[in-house]
């Protein structure tokens, strides 16, 4: 669903007299509440679970600059929108998925992983002082989210990884949220519980908590990424 058909869904989950609103824009009333509490609930949902949801993460890539030490986020293209990146929140960096690197004169045949340091290791090692432009052997990023490569590269490479992006907004009548659509009545439920709370209604509260929280538990089940990075302990001796 679109952000309209959510906003005229809440209407008909809420029992409210009269017609739908018709835009998301140009409300007023109880209609512009309608648009302002679907679009709360859908920020809502994102910002759970420290935003980790599959679909806010994405892959990106960089090509580094002879002797430049140092990229930001909009430095960085979202590979999978072929854009430099524009909603960037955290970088996504762990020992089990570590970005990739190579000389691009040697072709991506000699892609390696590159490790990920700690800023505090990092700064003393490689942003005290002046070094000598070579092979990067190690990734960092500071409290800016700047990425930091050590030692300073000596030619073009290419460094890829991924991230998470910052919430979608909706705004238009045709924004469609992100997270999967067998998900989005979840939307409504949780607007519907704004509304409940603002009509002082104990019973549309009841009835959106009833509703919503298994579709909740469905979509952490199914696009939490957390639950994709636990791991069952190995056999025993």
């Amino acid at each position: 669903m679109d952000f309209l058909a959510l906003v005229q869904s809440l209407h008909y989950e809420a029992k409210l007299p009269g017609s739908a609103p018709s835009a998301v824009t140009g409300q007023s009333g109880r209609a512009a509440d309608l648009v302002r509490w679907t679009a709360e609930a859908y920020n809502d949902i994102q910002r759970e679970l420290d935003g980790r949801w599959k679909w806010l993460r994405s892959n990106w890539t960089v090509n580094t600059v002879d002797g430049t030490q140092t990229y930001d986020p909009s430095d960085c293209t979202d590979v999978d929108d072929a854009a430099v990146i524009t909603r960037f929140s955290a970088w996504d960096f762990d020992d089990e998925e570590l970005p990739f690197i190579y000389l691009v004169s040697e072709g991506v045949a000699t892609e390696r992983e590159l490790p990920v340091s700690h800023w505090q290791d990092f700064r003393g090692l490689y942003v005290k002082g002046s070094h000598t432009a070579s092979v990067p052997a190690q990734l960092a990023f500071d409290h800016l989210d700047t990425l930091y490569l050590g030692p300073k590269p000596n030619g073009i490479y290419k460094v890829s990884g991924s991230y998470w992006k910052n919430l979608q907004t909706l705004a238009a009548d045709a924004d469609e949220p992100e997270m999967p659509a067998a998900y989005h009545m979840l939307v409504v439920y949780r607007a519907l519980v704004k509304y409940a709370y603002n009509s002082v209604s104990q019973e549309v509260l009841a009835r959106a908590e009833t509703e919503g929280t298994p579709l909740y538990d469905a979509l952490v089940m199914n696009q939490w990424y957390g639950r994709f990075r636990m791991r069952l302990p190995g056999t025993l001796a």
